[in-house]
């Protein structure tokens, strides 16, 4: 079966960037040393521009994608993967 979030999902996260960075932080009340989690996340877009207001941020999903915005992860973030997600497939 073709997979159509790795193939579309580097283009999504160039082609529409993550703008509302300062209407975020006003609604989710940010900055804080807690704990993030971005609930079906994609490739972390949203989660990599507020990693530098939380103490940790999380992303899960389903997907089985290699793709998690590698190209802007902060210095101290780290990308954990597993495949039990794909046991629903």
């Amino acid at each position: 079966m073709f997979d159509h979030f790795n193939f579309l999902a580097p283009i999504y996260d160039r082609a529409i960037p993550f703008s509302r960075l300062a209407e975020m932080l006003r609604i989710v009340n940010l900055p804080i040393m807690g704990t993030l989690l971005d609930a079906g996340g994609g490739t972390g877009r949203v989660a990599c521009a507020l990693s530098s207001y939380v103490g940790l941020a999380i992303v899960a999903d389903f997907s089985s994608s290699n793709v998690f915005c590698g190209h802007r992860l902060q210095p101290d973030m780290e990308v954990a993967t597993s495949k039990l997600c794909n046991q629903f497939e």
